[in-house]
């Protein structure tokens, strides 16, 4: 037999809903929010990116920081949550110029440089 069949779950449905019930109750400030929309802001003025970051993107990107401080066992999200998140969440979601790819850039490159122009808040 497969190894395979022997797991057995270690949650059930009902646990995943708690935890992202959980999750959504983690408290994001309006400096944290302002920080996720500026970063998503500025890839859609990036040079190197033919489509930036929708503002779907800027839900996720929170969505994520508050489940990060859930797992890091906090009530509330940090920046540093967001500045974390911003190439794993939004690397996926970016388009390059032909120009950027053909000068071997890629996504994540470029979303450490978006993230570097914006200003980190405090707290």
């Amino acid at each position: 037999t497969h190894p395979i069949h022997a797991l057995e779950p270690v949650a059930t449905p009902e646990d995943l809903r708690l935890i992202r019930d959980a999750v959504t109750h983690v408290h994001v400030s309006d400096a944290v929010y302002d920080y996720a929309v500026q970063c998503v802001t500025r890839t859609r003025t990036a040079p190197e990116l033919k489509l930036g970051a929708s503002p779907r993107a800027t839900i996720a990107l929170v969505r994520c920081a508050q489940a990060m401080a859930f797992l890091e066992g906090l009530d509330h999200a940090r920046p540093s949550h967001v500045f974390k998140l911003i190439k794993p969440v939004l690397a996926h979601r970016v388009l390059l110029t032909t120009d950027a790819r053909l000068a071997g850039r890629n996504a994540e490159a470029i979303l450490d440089d978006v993230a570097k122009l914006v200003t980190v808040p405090l707290g």
